[in-house]
């Protein structure tokens, strides 16, 4: 059996239809008397620890290879992404949302999505997470 992930919220002390559903499918193909794991997990609602070190890790050869501050093109990411306000102290322009820190999780899918979107349409090509770790697989000549 494959691990198996479903993401699901809790409506009044239970799952959905749906989600009884699939676990009882997922159940059916285990044989009698096979140990599993189930676990129960809250979603975090601030970004975690492991999309920061994701989103560094995809922006960052970005950042050298065209000659940029890593942090600067994060503020230019989250101010394209979240859009912008003027800052009261000077003539320029802020994020609106400024720190990742602050983000939720989907906050910060979308902007790791969007981040490869825009790093495209400037013509660089960045790897998502998931990408990564299909790429590991790939013979070294398909690889960046």
């Amino acid at each position: 059996m494959k691990h198996t992930r479903i993401v699901t919220r809790v409506q009044g002390g239970h799952l959905s239809p749906l989600v009884r559903r699939q676990l009882t499918g997922l159940l059916a193909k285990v044989k009698d008397g096979t140990d599993i794991v189930v676990e129960l997990f809250e979603v975090p609602k601030r970004r975690t620890m492991a999309q920061n070190d994701a989103f560094h890790s995809m922006i960052t050869p970005w950042a050298k290879d065209e000659g940029h501050n890593v942090d600067e093109l994060k503020r230019d990411l989250l101010g394209t992404v979240f859009g912008w306000a003027e800052s009261p102290l000077k003539e320029t322009r802020v994020p609106l949302k400024p720190r990742t820190s602050s983000l939720t999780v989907e906050e910060f899918s979308e902007l790791m999505t969007r981040t490869a979107d825009i790093a495209a349409d400037c013509g660089y090509l960045v790897q998502l997470p998931s990408e990564y770790s299909a790429s590991k697989w790939m013979p070294e000549e398909m690889r960046r």
